[in-house]
């Protein structure tokens, strides 16, 4: 529940790993304790490296979710958590 975006090439990146779902559908938002979005990608390789409009966030806790299809269902689910940037 934490990563450490600090350039040493260990836990750079924040990247929920998932299995059974249409990567099509995928959908990540990360949120600061304010709810701003900081962070969204629909690409499923795509991690959160940290940044937000070029610069490094602080050192907090933030909120992540995804939107997601399930294989062999036609069900959109939704996860929730949170994760924390450290240096």
């Amino acid at each position: 529940t934490a990563f450490s975006p600090n350039g040493d090439n260990k836990n750079d990146v924040f990247k929920p790993i998932l299995k059974d779902i249409f990567e099509d559908s995928y959908e990540l938002y990360i949120y600061d304790r304010w709810g701003v979005i900081v962070f969204e990608t629909k690409d499923i390789n795509e991690g959160w490296d940290g940044l937000h409009k070029g610069k490094l966030c602080q050192i907090d806790s933030y909120i992540w979710k995804i939107y997601v299809e399930v294989a062999n269902s036609s069900e959109v689910k939704s996860y929730t958590g949170h994760v924390n940037l450290i240096r």
